[in-house]
């Protein structure tokens, strides 16, 4: 069977196609002869029309209010809908203008007098609020559209610092008047005010960017073990100095997260200490994850060509290292996996050992949350 490659586009195409559609965000430019404006309510006619005949056909066949559903969602609300997500700004007009074509779906599928209350009417007819239509839509198109692969120009309509984050940007890397969508008013342009929508929903910090899923490449190339937890206490008990690190994931009580490793190196009693804070938007299975990836470039940088070995007190990170498929964390599990290939191409074995947490042995949780404090 034929594979089919992910097209490609220049830069300059995409740059352009970015600030064309973000122009609809903030003038009403037009679109096949049609301003947003106009679009929005040729397209509230066509779904009245449409909603009307669908009404009428229903009362001639006696269809039950099940069906009635179904049609109406499915041909009133994709004429209605078409196109929301770039003229809704939370106008009233036009929520009202569209709540008004809702509520007559809701007559219409109920079958309910004229006289009877709206608002409990449309609960009863499992139709959704305007707005909350209209938000929801929204949302959805962004979350499509942080979902695209990087190659696709439509993904830049959203910000850089929405989509890959700005936790770890360097003076000048990003555009400095990028974070519109952190504040508190509703931006203009159309990529701002998407990440400013879905910002407004989300429960963590999305300063860190979105996470992207990678094809499947790699299993993790060193070994991976898991022993009974008597002989794993023993075994940490008698672990070399030299190339073994203490991995740990922490979160503090105000819900700051972060990675800690500890290691020694030969000839020397000090224990090395080295924290990576991680805010408040990620979970203490990534700070796991992110411990072993510190870990392996602390390894990758010391001259000796020792063995390495890696404990932590996580099973679920360590079955997530395993492979790199899809799923969480897959990004911490391919930089694990392509820093202990290199560490194996010059002959160093590599191995992720679990650990049961306070067994007796120092381990790098208190430098976590040091870490976590400087933060």
């Amino acid at each position: 069977m034929r594979r089919l490659r992910q097209p490609s586009f220049p830069a300059n195409q995409a740059a352009g196609f970015r600030n064309r559609l973000n122009g609809l965000g903030s003038q009403s430019e037009a679109t096949h002869g049609l301003t947003l404006k106009a679009h929005y309510q040729d397209r509230l006619q066509k779904a009245t029309r449409a909603e009307a005949r669908i009404r009428a056909l229903c009362k001639t066949q006696g269809l039950p209010p099940g069906l009635i559903w179904r049609l109406q969602k499915a041909v009133v609300h994709a004429i209605a809908l078409y196109g929301a997500e770039l003229w809704w700004r939370g106008q009233k007009d036009r929520e009202q203008g569209l709540q008004g074509l809702i509520n007559k779906q809701a007559r219409a599928i109920t079958g309910a007098f004229k006289t009877t209350p709206i608002g409990p009417l449309v609960r009863e007819a499992a139709l959704e609020p305007a707005s909350s239509l209209l938000d929801a839509r929204q949302r959805a198109y962004a979350a499509r559209l942080i979902g695209l692969p990087e190659t696709q120009p439509a993904r830049a309509i959203l910000p850089v610092t929405f989509r890959e984050g700005d936790c770890h940007a360097q003076p000048g890397e990003q555009p400095a008047d990028d974070r519109t969508w952190a504040e508190e008013r509703p931006p203009r342009p159309l990529g701002q005010y998407l990440a400013w929508k879905v910002n407004q929903t989300l429960a963590t910090d999305p300063s860190g960017g979105f996470e992207q899923a990678e094809p499947e490449g790699i299993d993790f190339p060193g070994i991976i073990r898991v022993p009974q937890a008597d002989q794993a206490r023993e075994e940490a008990h008698k672990m070399p100095p030299q190339g073994t690190f203490w991995s740990d994931g922490s979160r503090l009580e105000d819900g700051r997260v972060g990675a800690g490793i500890a290691w020694k190196t030969e000839g020397d009693s000090q224990w090395h200490i080295k924290g990576r804070p991680m805010g408040k938007g990620a979970e203490v299975f990534d700070a796991e994850l992110v411990g072993v990836v510190e870990a392996l470039q602390e390894a990758e940088k010391q001259a000796t060509r020792d063995p390495v070995t890696i404990l932590l007190d996580s099973q679920a990170a360590i079955a997530r290292l395993r492979h790199t498929r899809v799923g969480p964390g897959q990004v911490a599990a391919i930089e694990a996996a392509n820093l202990a290939q290199g560490l194996v191409s010059r002959g160093q074995a590599v191995t992720i050992q679990w650990v049961p947490g306070h067994c007796g042995v120092w381990t790098p949780q208190a430098a976590s949350n040091r870490q976590n404090l400087k933060a």
